[in-house]
């Protein structure tokens, strides 16, 4: 197998950052069933041995801070979330190769040459009829003599 040329690298590099765009929305997490009785003596899952209890659907994920979280997701919903999260692993391994290929290409770049430059970052359009409104004002970090 012959070594890709740096600009060939530079090239699957823009691909698959193209790539990203494509993926639609996305979230991170795991849809699972859980089990819990409810706690009626008059119900089914009370009056019955063994019985499993209600199942919930619940969407977890976990936070930057380590924590799990979860919410309950309604059966309607169910569909949209496990295409979400399916979309989530297309971004994480597209990701995967990006990060894989910018290594690539920094092994190939030879010393001294510079990476070329981004160009400015675009603004959002603001929809017709839409103030931008004022930009904030730094505070003063001490009070005024």
């Amino acid at each position: 197998m012959t070594e890709a040329s740096l600009e060939e690298l530079e090239a699957w590099r823009r691909e698959l950052i193209e790539g990203l765009a494509e993926v639609g929305d996305f979230r991170r997490g795991s849809v699972s069933y859980s089990y819990r009785r409810c706690g009626k003596a008059n119900c089914a899952c009370a009056r019955t041995p063994g019985h499993p209890g209600h199942g919930r659907l619940m969407w977890t994920r976990t936070g930057p801070d380590g924590k799990t979280r979860g919410r309950l997701i309604r059966p309607t919903e169910e569909q949209k979330v496990r295409a979400e999260l399916e979309n989530y692993y297309r971004y994480a391994g597209i990701s995967d190769q990006i990060v894989e290929v910018n290594e690539a290409i920094c092994e190939a770049r030879p010393p001294g040459a510079s990476a070329p430059r981004p160009g400015p970052a675009v603004p959002p359009a603001v929809p017709d009829g839409e103030k931008g409104g004022s930009a904030r004002r730094s505070r003063r970090s001490s009070p005024p003599r």
